[in-house]
C-alpha cells in the first residue's frame, strides 16, 4: 500500500510538472526538463544548493508548488 501511494504521489507530480513545462518557451521548458530528479528527491535530503534551485522552479508555477508540497505531504506521512 505503501509503495502505491508514494507512486501516485510521484505520477501526480510528474504529470503536473509536463503540463507546466509545455507553458514555458523552449529555455526554461529546457530547466524543467532536468529539474526531474530535484523535485522527486526528498526535501530534506536536498542540499542546500538544491533546496535553493527547487524554490526557484517552485516559485515559476503555483500548480507544480502545490503537486510539490503534496508529494512531499506523502512522502512524510508513510515515512519515506
Amino acid at each position: 500500500m505503501y509503495r502505491l501511494c508514494q507512486f501516485q504521489a510521484v505520477y501526480a507530480l510528474e504529470h503536473v510538472r509536463k503540463e507546466e513545462q509545455k507553458k514555458f518557451e523552449a529555455s526554461r521548458r529546457k530547466y524543467f526538463k532536468r529539474s526531474r530528479t530535484l523535485l522527486l528527491k526528498h526535501k530534506g535530503k536536498l542540499k542546500a544548493d538544491e533546496l535553493e534551485t527547487v524554490s526557484l522552479i517552485l516559485s515559476l508555477s503555483k500548480p507544480l508548488a502545490e503537486a510539490y508540497y503534496l508529494k512531499e505531504l506523502a512522502y512524510d506521512f508513510f515515512g519515506s
